[in-house]
């Protein structure tokens, strides 16, 4: 399977072998409503604590995939890859770059049907249950730079459907 786009951070690996693949449609960044709202703050520490609580909303989803990651690698050399239909903020990227995850953010409809068809887990639309069951695998993952244009290739899936 071909997706058309690469890892967003540059610490990330670009050659994964024995992966598994968290596919998921949940955002990892902050997210401005959709309705026209404005907040008015009393203070600035007002404000600041807002923001933090905006941030640590994000950092709780990001550890819930660490925890995760940690707990099927543990005692191997395994990859762990995140493909993200929704976005994944810089803040994110670069906490799961830290932990050796490779996070891919955006992926097209399309190709996260496939995904799961490929390479087997389920997509998840919410961090609350994850659980090993959710993960597909894949024997290869590698990103491959042509031009100007980066590719994602995930390849040696066991049983693949799609």
């Amino acid at each position: 399977l071909v997706l058309d786009h690469g890892a967003r951070h540059p610490d990330m690996k670009k050659r994964v072998e024995d992966a598994f693949i968290l596919i998921c449609n949940v955002s990892l960044e902050y997210e401005k409503t959709e309705v026209s709202s404005g907040f008015f703050y009393k203070t600035a520490e007002e404000k600041e604590k807002l923001v933090k609580a905006e941030r640590k909303f994000i950092e709780d989803r990001v550890q819930k995939i660490i925890d995760l990651k940690d707990k099927v690698c543990a005692q191997s050399n395994k990859g762990f890859v995140i493909i993200n239909q929704k976005g994944i903020d810089p803040f994110s990227l670069d906490t799961l770059a830290k932990h050796g995850i490779v996070a891919l953010r955006r992926a097209k409809r399309r190709n996260m049907e496939r995904l799961s068809l490929a390479c087997g887990g389920m997509a998840v639309n919410s961090f609350e249950d994850l659980t090993v069951d959710c993960l597909g695998h894949a024997g290869l993952v590698y990103e491959y730079t042509l031009g100007e244009e980066k590719f994602t290739f995930i390849e040696e899936c066991v049983n693949p459907h799609s």
